[in-house]
């Protein structure tokens, strides 16, 4: 009877054992499968917004390089602004297209590039006032003609430097 009984415990204790390792076998996959979807979750995230980071500073290279060639045409032509039919363009970093693609770009953007982005705007709007003396006293004025110059160089080397801020960002 006694053999009987050792027997019976250690089929009981064998029992127990087995679920016991199952609970702790099935706890600790979903502990582990837990953290898993955190970190898929967390990833999608990123991933999710390095897209929008991605397309709006795409967005924003876009308009900056318009911009960039607005600014150099009337160096580039400066026959648009001779005679009774001067041409005049007027540029869109201010204006509603900037306003969107700032939006976003504050919205999406690292500290670094909204104020790169920002500096931008600031030297646009310094082209565009260079660009209106041009426009009022013509290409002749040799002062306006040389502010427009410094403010399109000053421009290309901020646009330069924009660029290289966001091709380390998304790298």
């Amino acid at each position: 009877m006694a053999d009987e009984a050792k027997t019976r415990s250690i089929a009981v204790a064998g029992i127990m054992a087995t679920a016991l390792v199952g609970i702790v076998g099935t706890t600790g996959s979903w502990l582990i499968s837990r953290d898993d979807r955190a970190n898929q979750r967390s990833l999608a995230r990123a991933s999710k917004v390095y897209d929008r980071r991605a397309d709006t500073y795409l967005a924003a290279l876009r308009l900056i390089e318009q911009q960039r060639l607005q600014i150099l045409g009337p160096i580039d032509d400066p026959e648009q602004f001779r005679g009774p039919r001067r041409h005049w363009t007027p540029f869109v970093m201010a204006h509603e297209r900037d306003g969107y693609i700032y939006a976003r770009v504050v919205a999406f953007g690292s500290d670094q590039v909204i104020d790169g982005y920002k500096t931008l705007r600031r030297l646009a709007s310094r082209a565009e006032i260079a660009g209106l003396d041009v426009w009022f006293y013509g290409p002749d004025h040799s002062p306006s003609a040389r502010r427009l110059r410094n403010a399109y160089n000053a421009f290309d080397d901020g646009t330069k430097s924009f660029q290289l801020l966001v091709q380390r960002e998304l790298a």
